[in-house]
């Protein structure tokens, strides 16, 4: 979080640091080897099966506008970003499909007689739609992963009012 306190006492504070940062790789031991990416606020990212790439939830706050947070890819040779989903929901916790033709991805796009919450995949080059998989009565999705033969995507389900998750 990000806070100050005055000399009188009073304290200022948000509750969401928003504060840009470079994705960086680091050894075993958590010594620093380099960066990769543009700077950007990041909540979420996920590494290519083939070691390339590598999905981000990248947070965009023009000022003025309401922040977007959608999913990017990364080429790690070229460290140029682009855009893999462009919704004004907020897109999270991108999953690369075993053949890395795919991301998967949890949603905050509003859905009729349904949570406001629903996982989605889309091609990994951003070409075509978002397409809905599950879109649960309640609570939201959160972490998905595909199953090694790409049959299969796991995922939780946070239950909104705390009483439990459901996998």
């Amino acid at each position: 979080a990000m806070f100050s306190l005055s000399a009188t006492g009073q304290l200022a504070y948000s509750t969401e640091a928003r504060t840009p940062s470079r994705l960086t790789w680091l050894d075993r031991s958590g010594r620093p080897l380099g960066v990769t990416g543009p700077i950007g606020v990041y909540i979420n990212l996920d590494i290519a099966p083939d070691d390339k790439r590598v999905a981000v939830s990248r947070m965009i706050q023009n000022p003025g506008a309401t922040p977007r947070i959608d999913i990017w890819a990364i080429d790690l040779a070229t460290d140029s970003a682009s855009p893999v989903t462009d919704h004004a929901a907020f897109e999270n916790d991108p999953a690369w499909s075993p053949d890395g033709k795919q991301i998967a991805f949890n949603s905050n796009r509003p859905h009729p007689q349904k949570s406001p919450y629903g996982l989605f995949v889309r091609a990994s080059d951003g070409a075509g739609q978002d397409i809905p998989l599950v879109m649960p009565q309640h609570g939201h999705l959160v972490a998905p992963d595909w199953s090694g033969n790409g049959a299969f995507i796991v995922y939780e389900v946070e239950e909104d009012d705390a009483s439990g998750n459901d996998l």
